[in-house]
């Protein structure tokens, strides 16, 4: 089993599609901002983390200063994984969206229908 490619998803997850179809969410928040080799504080830089890719069916980061095999990163899977609403807002809120609550939708309707009644 290898990965065929990877994005950046929010935070420190990343999207993984492997060779066997499979796409898989990996979290590395808890591994890269505890107790890690020196050498990967540098990727604690989101903008850096971000640039995650794929080669030769390995995740790698920078110039092969960071990688990982499929296997290697089984702890850091997260299972049932519900993609964010939207990438571009605070962890909170996706969490909130990924969980069916998406508060500016209540306020939209809420005002949608005070201007009904007023009608």
């Amino acid at each position: 089993m290898y990965f065929k490619s990877a994005k950046h998803i929010v935070d420190y997850i990343i999207e993984a599609k492997l060779d066997n179809g499979e796409v898989k969410y990996y979290d590395f928040e808890k591994w890269l901002l505890g107790d890690v080799n020196p050498m990967f504080y540098k990727f604690r830089d989101l903008e850096k983390f971000k640039k995650v890719k794929v080669w030769e069916g390995i995740l790698i980061w920078g110039k092969d200063e960071m990688d990982f095999l499929p296997e290697h990163i089984k702890r850091f899977e997260i299972k049932n994984y519900k993609k964010p609403y939207d990438t571009n807002i605070p962890k909170a809120h996706n969490i909130m969206a990924s969980e069916g609550f998406v508060p500016w939708k209540k306020v939209k309707q809420e005002s949608r229908k005070k201007s009904e009644t007023k009608k």
